[in-house]
């Protein structure tokens, strides 16, 4: 994720922290001779083995989304979503979203997408009523400002697409610009093919 002078980029299965815990790093570009070089190692604090933080990154001024989609952060909730604010010329941590309810699996964090103080993380297989790994969409407007925050986050949306021909797999094609927000299916039988995908 490229946003300005700074680059993100996700390491997943980084073992620093424990095994596939992952990280991100944070790539600066000097003003003067155009290089990049790196700046700054990302881990959330209570990093643990197999969370795959990084797994889905976003960037945009001084505000960063990490997805990590296997991590299980209290006893009812899998996956999770860290925020990053700018403080100075580094990232602090800033907060934590988690599913409220969620189940085991459900891949919360494997996508997300960042413009503004609005966010979306995605749930790639979560399951809607009987049909499994539809999976859903999470929008939060709000986030934590560069420089002294005010950590208040209010969810303002949740998109869920059901197919009703059967499972759609939700994947981590989310582009969020402004107001709007394009969250892609890539498993979605349309006009008779068969995983053609969609766009909505």
């Amino acid at each position: 994720a490229v946003s300005g002078d700074r680059i993100l980029v996700g390491a997943h299965e980084q073992d620093d922290e424990g095994d596939a815990a992952g990280a991100a790093y944070v790539f600066a570009r000097n003003s003067t001779t155009g290089l990049w070089s790196q700046a700054q190692i990302l881990t959330p604090d209570h990093s643990g083995a197999g969370d795959n933080f990084g797994r889905a990154v976003a960037i945009d001024g001084g505000r960063a989304l990490i997805g990590a989609w296997l991590a299980d952060g209290d006893e009812s909730t899998t996956g999770a979503a860290y925020v990053y604010r700018m403080v100075g010329s580094w990232f602090e941590l800033a907060d934590t979203l988690f599913r409220l309810v969620g189940e085991y699996g459900d891949g919360y964090g494997a996508s997300v997408a960042l413009s503004g103080d609005c966010g979306v993380v995605g749930a790639v297989n979560d399951d809607i009523n009987d049909a499994p790994n539809v999976g859903s969409a999470f929008h939060y407007c709000g986030l934590p400002a560069p420089g002294p925050p005010e950590l208040e986050l209010d969810i303002t949306c949740c998109v869920q697409i059901p197919d009703p021909a059967g499972p759609v797999i939700f994947w981590s094609s989310i582009v969020n610009r402004g107001r709007q927000t394009a969250i892609g299916q890539r498993w979605m039988e349309s006009s008779g093919d068969d995983s053609a995908g969609v766009a909505v």
